[in-house]
């Protein structure tokens, strides 16, 4: 008997230490977030997790699900919003071919709201912190909320104070009409976001606000009497960190990406956009890591645009930074990434982890080499001004001889781009000229059309000029660049030199 039973307690052992199941810290409250965590171990599917017996208790929010190849592990945050008050059931999930067990929690009622007693009052002012309690890095929102009767004028309201934290406001203002105690009251709430930065007990004096009550005095004179209002002071607990805890504290890191195009092979000098997500839960802004550029032979890379959005989702702030990479390749074959790697401490389980996009490996299909036998003849100094009346009708009087070994659609159509490349070299729109080089080179060159501007012929006897160009299309902030019309007249009349295909890393390409 007892053999069976020790076989059964060492049949357990592995299920329970394969599935981990974690809450964010009590009290839990009704119609308020929490959010519950599922680590299983090997790389499993989305859909291993079986989610509908939380439907009849909960209400969820949005599902995130990642996958470490690294420890080989999979990770499910799933925010619940409690349907009932009392003691609920957290049911038993089924996570692949394990289940986890049931457990009990006690959901409360929310504290009720204190209404303010505007009898003798022309106002008042509240302020309230979503915690008494926090880890140093952890942000807190502070929420100041004024009522006041529609004869008061507010001037100033002023942010909480606390020695050892950074403060700043958070979205904007609302303001509403409520009626309250049969009084139509005015309503003005104004949040804080509020990160702790030492460890210890600390004072929060709550959040201050001036202005001016006007009463009738005689007839239809008013009388402007000041107003000073504080609210209520507060007791912060902050909690250290580990010292070999990372800075970032969150209680969620959510790293993704998509390529454009989504899928290869792809062609050398032709941009890759790669669009790197990073979504985090409850996390200081200022603590947000930088995701870099790759920085390797092979490969031109360039910012193509940042984007980042901060709300306030159950009363917890939501981070959703995306970040655009323009990456060229200037060499065939396959072009490996390192991997993305964000480490974190997550305030829910007090455990360091790291949120990880693998090391990818993209083909990338090397362009015909192109060469060309004749030398660049020096060409004689003219004025710009004189170039821009000459070239237009020398231009044409060039296509006209040469139609005759010219396809006619072809000749014509060079004489177009060309008048347009003329014409995009006399605005300062780096991505107009772009497209109006890479247009004409198609047809100056159609035995082997450019797809790119590392792929041009001429790309080594006017690569001072044209990295420029392309850093100006690419970067995310201004760049020295510039162009003139003696370039573009030295391009139109190229014949070649020593030109062959560029390698290496791009002189001009952003840090």
């Amino acid at each position: 008997m007892n053999r069976w039973l020790l076989m059964l307690l060492m049949l357990s052992l592995p299920l329970q230490a394969a599935t981990r199941l974690s809450l964010s810290p009590p009290p839990y409250r009704l119609g308020q977030s929490l959010q519950l965590t599922l680590q299983a171990e090997g790389l499993l599917p989305a859909e291993a997790l079986d989610i509908k017996p939380l439907f009849a208790s909960f209400v969820i929010g949005q599902l995130r699900w990642q996958q470490d190849p690294q420890r080989q592990s999979t990770q499910w945050l799933i925010p619940l919003v409690p349907r009932l008050s009392g003691t609920v059931e957290l049911p038993a999930l089924q996570v692949g071919q394990e289940r986890t067990a049931a457990q009990p929690l006690q959901i409360d009622l929310p504290p009720a709201p204190r209404l303010p007693n505007l009898n003798r009052q022309a106002a008042q002012l509240q302020g309230q912190l979503s915690r008494d309690h926090a880890l140093v890095g952890q942000p807190l929102i502070y929420e100041a909320r004024i009522w006041m009767h529609p004869g008061v004028q507010m001037a100033s309201l002023t942010a909480p104070s606390l020695e050892g934290a950074n403060i700043s406001l958070l979205g904007e203002d609302e303001q509403t009409s409520e009626l309250i105690q049969g009084q139509r009251v005015l309503s003005l709430l104004r949040r804080y976001l509020v990160v702790p930065e030492v460890p210890g007990e600390v004072r929060v004096f709550g959040a201050q606000a001036q202005g001016e009550e006007l009463e009738d005095a005689q007839g239809l004179q008013l009388k402007a009497s000041p107003l000073r209002l504080e609210a209520a002071a507060q007791t912060l607990k902050v909690t250290a960190l580990p010292a070999d805890a990372p800075e970032l504290v969150a209680n969620a890191v959510n790293l993704s990406q998509h390529w454009e195009p989504a899928q290869g092979p792809y062609r050398q000098g032709d941009p890759i956009i790669r669009v790197l997500t990073l979504e985090l839960v409850q996390a200081d802004p200022r603590r947000v890591p930088t995701l870099d550029l790759p920085q390797q032979a092979g490969l031109r890379s360039y910012e193509d645009g940042q984007q980042t959005q901060i709300t306030l989702q159950g009363g917890e702030l939501q981070i959703r930074q995306t970040l655009r990479q323009a990456l060229i390749p200037v060499a065939g074959g396959d072009l490996s990434l390192p991997a993305v790697e964000i480490t974190w401490w997550n305030a829910l389980t007090q455990q360091s982890e790291t949120s990880r996009l693998p090391a990818i490996s993209l083909p990338v299909l090397a362009l015909p080499a192109v060469t060309s036998a004749t030398q660049d003849r020096p060409a004689p100094t003219v004025s710009l001004a004189w170039w821009g009346v000459l070239l237009p009708p020398l231009l044409a009087l060039w296509c006209w001889r040469r139609r005759d070994r010219l396809p006619k659609p072809r000749w014509l159509a060079l004489l177009w781009h060309s008048l347009s490349l003329l014409q995009a070299s006399r605005q300062p729109d780096a991505r107009h000229l772009h497209a109006c080089l890479l247009a004409w080179a198609r047809w100056r060159w159609p035995q082997t059309p450019p797809t790119c501007v590392e792929a041009l012929p001429c790309y080594a006897d006017f690569a001072t000029q044209l990295d420029p160009l392309l850093a100006a299309c690419f970067a995310n902030r201004p760049t020295d660049w510039r162009w003139s019309l003696d370039v573009t007249r030295r391009l139109l009349i190229w014949q070649g030199g020593n030109s062959r295909q560029s390698e290496g890393l791009n002189p001009n390409a952003l840090d």
